[in-house]
């Protein structure tokens, strides 16, 4: 059973079998909501990544009414004329909540989002008059270091609020379903984005605590799904936040997986490794600038005790737990991760 596009001018068609369609993706920017208009991206097996098929301006009813075929076809391709009227179909799974929505834009660690508006509006250097600007903020080189620490604060206050508002409108209406074996995962206000991952081709279940997250209970829980042809895996997000409390029943309640929440720590003789691995990367930080930023960068001294806590908590936080085919490890960079692995992938779905 194939799926058929031809083009209007140059009449071409392109015949793509429903067995290899891996995802088919729907998003909608704010010019083509403004025209009322989606683009449809249709993955393959073997696509590497890439888009097999692209409608970049199509009716939001049209996109959906290809994705209803597809899901359609390749269901009775799956699963049988005999077992299609026991699906469940678009059984939702997790919608975060106004709350959860706040949380997470206010303990997001996305000061990437302001840096990026930052790169962005530097594209328009001759619309902008940059030079000018900078020319009536010199006088804050010879500010006092008192109004340049407020400046600094004042800064990160603005990129916070940024990234505060980036966080709402990339994750608003976040919702997860389960549909003819994939999972639906679609959010965004002003750019709806919709992704399909199928079942079986997810390898492994993250879940990040953050250091603004973590004391207070929460957590973040990633996918890693094995890309169509492409060598490397995929990372989406499948709860922007969950209380950490509630991971072990609703990872399980959805995969055939068991959370071991008990793991083997490493030895204590692994503490001095840690602890020196931390207090080394604090020197070469510290030294030179103790040596080339004479006194102000004998403050930097304070990252030593800082490191060798966050060396103790790394030592303290590392561990693992190998159950029949189900391999659980714990690790810390500067956030606690925990990764849950089964040898022959997620296969079930509960």
């Amino acid at each position: 059973m194939n799926f058929v596009l031809s083009r209007a001018f140059f009449k071409k068609n392109r015949y793509i079998p429903i067995e290899r369609i891996q995802s088919i993706n729907v998003t909608a920017g704010f010019i083509q909501r403004l025209f009322g208009v989606v683009k449809l991206e249709i993955e393959t097996a073997g696509g590497m990544g890439e888009a097999e098929v692209e409608l970049s301006a199509i009716r939001k009813e049209e996109a959906e009414q290809i994705r209803t075929i597809i899901k359609e076809q390749k269901r009775q391709i799956a699963q049988g004329e005999a077992e299609q009227d026991k699906l469940e179909e678009g059984r939702v799974l997790y919608k975060i909540s106004f709350n959860e929505l706040l949380i997470t834009a206010a303990t997001s660690s996305g000061l990437g989002v302001a840096l990026s508006i930052v790169a962005f509006l530097s594209q328009f250097d001759e619309i902008i008059p940059y030079e000018k600007i900078f020319d009536k903020l010199e006088w804050i080189v010879h500010a006092s270091v008192t109004m340049i620490v407020i400046l600094c604060l004042i800064g990160l206050i603005i990129a916070w609020i940024i990234s505060f508002i980036g966080v709402l409108l990339q994750y608003g209406d976040f919702t997860v379903r389960e549909e003819a074996g994939q999972i639906i995962i679609s959010s965004g206000i002003f750019e709806k984005k919709q992704i399909s991952i199928p079942i079986d081709r997810i390898q492994a279940i993250k879940v990040t605590e953050n250091w603004l997250r973590q004391p207070f209970g929460y957590a973040t829980v990633h996918i890693e799904s094995a890309g169509g042809g492409s060598d490397k895996d995929v990372e989406t997000i499948l709860f922007p936040l969950i209380r950490k409390k509630q991971v072990k029943e609703k990872v399980e309640s959805f995969f055939h997986l068991t959370i071991i929440e008990t793991l083997h720590p490493v030895p204590r003789r692994a503490l001095s490794r840690f602890l020196l691995r931390m207090l080394i990367l604090s020197l070469l930080i510290a030294v030179p600038l103790c040596l080339f930023f004479k006194p102000w960068g004998y403050l930097s001294l304070i990252l030593i005790p800082f490191a060798l806590v966050l060396g103790y908590f790394q030592y303290k936080d590392t561990g693992w737990y190998l159950n029949g085919k189900e391999l659980t490890l714990s690790f810390r960079v500067l956030n606690k991760t925990t990764v849950f692995f089964e040898k022959s992938g997620f296969n079930h779905w509960n």
